[in-house]
């Protein structure tokens, strides 16, 4: 979980070693937005990497683009030509979903 008051006092330590060797400061409010951002994208990697619903999600997907394709067979494979990259694109897609409606319901 995000704590704003220790980010608040890492960047105003950081800004500190800043000002002591004449560099520009750094914005409170901009360094902030990326610290969060990036506290909330390991989150959800952590997320995607464990959940059970992953499977059950990539399966679902394949299934549909099965049926799409009229391919039984078709896996995704490669990374333009062969549907992998897409296939991902979609899972975490659909995975950041859920994960948001329970970031959403826990709070």
């Amino acid at each position: 979980m995000f704590k704003i008051c220790n980010a608040r006092q890492r960047i105003e330590q950081r800004n500190q070693l800043r000002f002591e060797f004449a560099l520009p400061t750094l914005s409170m409010a901009h360094e902030l937005r990326k610290l969060y951002d990036a506290e909330r994208e390991a989150e959800f990697r952590a997320f995607l990497n464990t959940s059970p619903l992953r499977q059950r999600v990539e399966a679902k997907l394949l299934a549909r683009v099965r049926r799409q394709r009229q391919e039984p067979e078709w896996k995704p494979t490669g990374f333009l030509s062969g549907g992998g990259f897409v296939f991902n694109v979609r899972t975490r897609k659909v995975m950041g979903r859920i994960w948001r409606n329970r970031h959403r319901s826990a709070q």
